[in-house]
């Protein structure tokens, strides 16, 4: 299985100028390492914006699935940052493309973003067109998962969600 390169642990450390060095000598920005995990989602996963650009500058691509074929979404959502997840939404960024995919347990971004009560998220989630009657493992959608929380009222869900 591969191990991280020094890209990885940049991007995860929050070093864009570490990052921009071992492009410099020409690190491979999709570079798959432990887990199938690309410098981008490492650099998602902690929240970190600047390094976030710093490689969708570098042309690191965003629709590239780990192990568990889990996406950059669920990664901007695990990152817990907004402004990680809005980014993938922009042009070429590939979010609409990701925004339904689902995870080896079936879990799309949006089931991930509710069930740890990261309302806004998924309700901006919601916004870029998730879809809400996809099932996880459990044969449970957002809403349900987010009615058992008790959180579906701080969720924007569409009227008549079930």
């Amino acid at each position: 299985m591969p191990q991280d390169t020094p890209l990885h642990k940049a991007a995860n450390e929050g070093c864009v100028e570490d990052i921009q060095e071992e492009l410099a000598q020409g690190a491979n920005v999709n570079a798959k390492g432990a887990q199938g995990r690309t410098a981008l989602h490492r650099a998602l996963g902690v929240g970190n914006l600047m390094c976030v650009e710093e490689l969708l500058t570098n042309n690191a691509d965003p629709g590239i699935d780990d192990g568990m074929k889990r996406t950059a979404l669920h990664w901007a959502v695990a990152g817990k940052s907004m402004e990680c997840l809005s980014i993938l939404f922009e042009d070429g960024n590939k979010g609409k493309e990701m925004i339904n995919k689902q995870s080896k347990s079936e879990m799309t971004a949006l089931h991930f973003a509710v069930s740890q009560s990261l309302c806004e998220m998924a309700s901006y989630l919601i916004k870029q067109g998730a879809d809400i009657t996809l099932k996880d493992e459990d044969s449970k959608t957002a809403f349900k998962i987010a009615k058992d929380m008790k959180i579906h009222k701080s969720i924007e869900f569409p009227k008549g969600a079930k």
